[in-house]
């Protein structure tokens, strides 16, 4: 029910050509594939869902704000190529290290707060 819900607020950002997208708290368990037809979004919401791996988001280059908080995520993977990215929020996750966030030079915003194991 809810992976439904995300691709059909994916299908209306797509006819829109809009630029931001709000896919929280939907018990997601992964980043649905069809999010990398939206190359123009600036702004995410991915926040309250159930993600472990962030995957699929690589063709998103036009991100400035990612929000991935309240996820169960322990790693921070695949943001490499986003690098317009300006606010980035990982806060209630599993995330014991920090990494992967080198090539986010525009990075001016990161949020960690209540990162446990």
């Amino acid at each position: 029910m809810s992976l439904k819900v995300a691709l059909d607020k994916i299908r209306k950002a797509q006819k829109s050509n809009a630029t931001e997208l709000v896919l929280s708290n939907l018990e997601l368990t992964e980043i649905p594939s069809e999010i990398s037809k939206l190359k123009q979004l600036t702004d995410l919401n991915l926040s309250g869902n159930q993600l472990t791996e962030i995957k699929g988001l690589e063709k998103l280059t036009q991100l400035i704000q990612l929000n991935l908080s309240r996820n169960q995520l322990t790693e921070i993977k695949g943001l490499e190529k986003l690098t317009q990215l300006n606010s980035l929020n990982l806060e209630q996750n599993h995330l014991t290290e920090i990494k992967g966030l080198k090539q986010l030079t525009q990075l001016s915003n990161l949020e960690l707060k209540i990162n446990h194991s």
